[in-house]
């Protein structure tokens, strides 16, 4: 029998717990699994050690998940978890590695297709064969630009999230239409962002790193699906990090920490390469490499390799560049959430300090902050 640790794809290696039976306020002494019915995946939810808050059995409960699996060889630890005595935890630490779990079914994402107009509309130009790929590099580009003025644009942290959640579906319009189906992941992952917060960085990234790409004219339908993946799954490996680790902002972050968090990208391809052996699922070479260098900087001090300058592949840049840009705002980087105009205005702090830019290609992170202006200087003028 295959161990906890790697998931078994036979579902009667496991058995089935309702989620009644995990006791609010208590500690897991076994991992939870998750069992996608459409393809009969099992994939870790929960790691043993995780707090198991009232919130999120709550949240997870009125989104329809009834049911998780836990392995056999955990089912006597299970049968002492419901027979031991509640022990209250007067401070929970909720916030673990939660972005780096994989969603079962859910119910149909509210609204249907499609989310927005201005999504389906863009969606829709990019796959027809009857537009020019100028004109689709053109109008994608003006749209996406659009979008990032219109989220610089806000005026407070709960006025940005309200925008980027519009932009969220947006995107998903466009790759509802330009995603290879076959790729049940990324539908699965998107659903999660509206039912649990710690899903929404990695959606999040996804959809600034498709708004950059598109903002620079790259139409390629297969290459919007696989840097919208790499968005996705980009901190997959933050399930091998200690959710202590994991919980801290980085600039808090000693040595010690930093190493065990920086081994995340290592180990989330090599999740994500036993994740295709095992299961079959489709997940392209370039994601892999995407996601890869997602940590890399332009001034060679990133990881795991150290790629440095033009070495650096672009289309990774733009994901990379996502990833901070929603990292800083999200609070992070150092505790503290910011507006997508602060957190450039603190990026390009960053940059200045030094002789060679630390981050991106200097001209690429210019461009983006030149349009944010731009569109925001012309809607300031049509007001």
């Amino acid at each position: 029998m295959e161990s906890p640790g790697t998931p078994s794809r036979r579902l009667e290696d496991y058995f089935e717990v309702t989620l009644t039976q995990l006791r609010p306020g208590t500690v897991a002494t076994f991992d939870l699994y998750l069992h996608f019915r459409s393809n009969n995946h099992i994939l870790l939810w929960r790691q043993r050690g995780e707090t198991l808050t009232a919130e999120l059995l709550d949240r997870y409960r009125e989104k329809g998940l009834k049911t998780v699996w836990v392995h056999t060889s955990d089912h006597e630890v299970f049968e002492a978890y419901q027979n031991a005595p509640i022990e209250p935890i007067l401070k929970s630490d909720s916030k673990q590695s939660e972005a780096t779990s994989f969603p079962t079914e859910f119910p149909q994402i509210e609204g249907g297709f499609p989310r927005t107009k201005e999504g389906a509309l863009l969606g829709t130009i990019l796959s027809s064969r009857l537009v020019p790929h100028d004109q689709k590099m053109m109008m994608a580009g003006e749209a996406s630009r659009t979008i990032l003025a219109r989220i610089g644009g806000a005026d407070s942290v709960a006025e940005q999230s309200k925008i980027q959640k519009e932009v969220r579906k947006t995107v998903q319009d466009v790759l509802d239409k330009v995603a290879d189906k076959a790729c049940s992941i990324v539908n699965e992952l998107w659903k999660f962002a509206n039912i649990d917060p710690e899903f929404e960085h990695g959606a999040n990234v996804s959809t600034y790193s498709v708004v950059f790409l598109m903002a620079f004219g790259r139409v390629e339908p297969d290459l919007i699906a696989d840097i919208a993946l790499a968005g996705l799954l980009h901190d997959v490996g933050l399930s091998q990090v200690p959710s202590r680790t994991s919980a801290l902002s980085w600039k808090s972050m000693g040595s010690s920490d930093y190493a065990h968090y920086s081994r995340h990208v290592e180990q989330g391809n090599q999740l994500l390469r036993r994740y295709v052996q095992q299961y079959g699922e489709k997940i392209p070479e370039r994601v892999l490499d995407l996601i890869e260098q997602h940590h890399e900087k332009f001034d060679g001090t990133g990881y795991p390799k150290g790629i440095h300058g033009f070495h650096l592949d672009d289309i990774a840049q733009l994901l990379a560049m996502a990833d901070l840009v929603e990292s800083v705002s999200s609070g992070r980087w150092d505790g503290e959430k910011y507006t997508l105009s602060e957190t450039f205005q603190l990026i390009s702090s960053f940059e200045k300090i030094r002789n060679f830019p630390e981050y991106f290609n200097p001209e690429v992170f210019a461009a983006i902050q030149r349009w944010m202006q731009a569109y925001a200087d012309l809607s300031k003028m049509d007001q």
